[in-house]
Protein backbone atom coordinates (compact mmCIF):
# COMPACT_ATOMS: atom_id res chain seq x y z
CA UNK A 1 0.00 0.00 0.00
CA UNK A 2 1.03 3.47 -0.48
CA UNK A 3 0.75 7.04 1.54
CA UNK A 4 1.93 10.13 0.27
CA UNK A 5 0.95 12.52 3.36
CA UNK A 6 -2.67 11.46 4.64
CA UNK A 7 -3.74 10.03 1.30
CA UNK A 8 -3.81 6.73 0.82
CA UNK A 9 -2.50 5.90 -3.82
CA UNK A 10 -4.87 3.60 -5.61
CA UNK A 11 -3.20 1.43 -8.22
CA UNK A 12 -4.29 2.73 -11.91
CA UNK A 13 -3.75 1.43 -15.15
CA UNK A 14 -2.58 3.28 -17.85
CA UNK A 15 -2.03 2.83 -22.10
CA UNK A 16 1.04 4.39 -22.71
CA UNK A 17 3.40 3.28 -25.38
CA UNK A 18 6.25 1.31 -24.69
CA UNK A 19 8.91 3.65 -25.82
CA UNK A 20 7.54 6.67 -24.13
CA UNK A 21 7.46 4.25 -20.56
CA UNK A 22 10.91 2.60 -20.93
CA UNK A 23 12.00 6.58 -21.92
CA UNK A 24 10.66 7.13 -18.58
CA UNK A 25 12.00 4.10 -16.53
CA UNK A 26 15.30 5.50 -17.88
CA UNK A 27 14.70 8.98 -16.35
CA UNK A 28 13.48 7.54 -13.16
CA UNK A 29 16.57 5.58 -12.77
CA UNK A 30 19.01 8.12 -13.04
CA UNK A 31 16.84 10.09 -10.39
CA UNK A 32 17.09 7.52 -8.20
CA UNK A 33 13.13 7.37 -8.23
CA UNK A 34 10.58 4.91 -9.15
CA UNK A 35 8.50 4.86 -12.45
CA UNK A 36 5.54 5.81 -9.97
CA UNK A 37 7.31 8.59 -8.35
CA UNK A 38 8.12 10.38 -11.68
CA UNK A 39 4.88 10.03 -13.27
CA UNK A 40 2.86 11.26 -10.09
CA UNK A 41 5.35 14.27 -9.65
CA UNK A 42 4.10 14.98 -13.68
CA UNK A 43 0.49 14.23 -12.95
CA UNK A 44 1.26 16.83 -10.16
CA UNK A 45 2.56 19.25 -12.51
CA UNK A 46 -0.35 18.98 -15.00
CA UNK A 47 -2.65 19.74 -12.14
CA UNK A 48 -1.42 22.92 -10.95
CA UNK A 49 -1.20 24.16 -14.88
CA UNK A 50 -4.91 23.29 -15.20
CA UNK A 51 -6.26 23.96 -11.84
CA UNK A 52 -8.73 26.55 -13.06
CA UNK A 53 -10.39 23.64 -14.91
CA UNK A 54 -11.73 21.48 -11.65
CA UNK A 55 -13.42 24.82 -10.75
CA UNK A 56 -14.81 25.07 -13.90
CA UNK A 57 -15.97 20.79 -14.04
CA UNK A 58 -17.20 21.73 -10.90
CA UNK A 59 -19.75 24.83 -12.33
CA UNK A 60 -20.38 21.85 -15.16
CA UNK A 61 -21.28 19.35 -12.73
CA UNK A 62 -23.88 21.36 -10.69
CA UNK A 63 -25.37 22.19 -14.46
CA UNK A 64 -26.02 18.79 -14.74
Amino acid sequence: ACLVGSEMCIETGLSVLPSLYEDIQKIAYVQRKSTSEVVQEMMEEYRKRNIEKLGEYDRLQTEV
